[in-house]
């Protein structure tokens, strides 16, 4: 399924007050991990959200041990470190 077409039906949740911003950031990672065109759903993103995602991509750290309340703290750091050196190239 196309991640744009997902990152637009969390928007609409989103705007009927059913997601929180963090929510939606947060899984608005998780698809920018899983998308295989990044900068096009990198594009898609509100510039509100995708200031978020920015901020907290450029501050995450990879020295910091790897933590997470839900699911495996490895992947998230694996994802997150992609993800971070992704948007450096960018």
């Amino acid at each position: 399924m196309d991640k744009i077409e997902d990152y637009s039906r969390l928007l609409e949740g989103y705007d009927r007050g059913l997601y929180t911003d963090g929510e939606v950031v947060s899984a608005a990672l998780g698809f920018l991990f899983e998308s295989a065109n990044r900068e096009a759903i990198w594009k898609s993103l509100t510039p509100a959200h995708r200031e978020i995602m920015e901020r907290l991509l450029l501050e995450f750290d990879e020295a910091d041990e790897p933590f997470s309340i839900r699911g495996d703290p490895h992947q998230l750091w694996r994802e997150l470190s992609i993800l971070k050196r992704w948007l450096s190239g960018i």
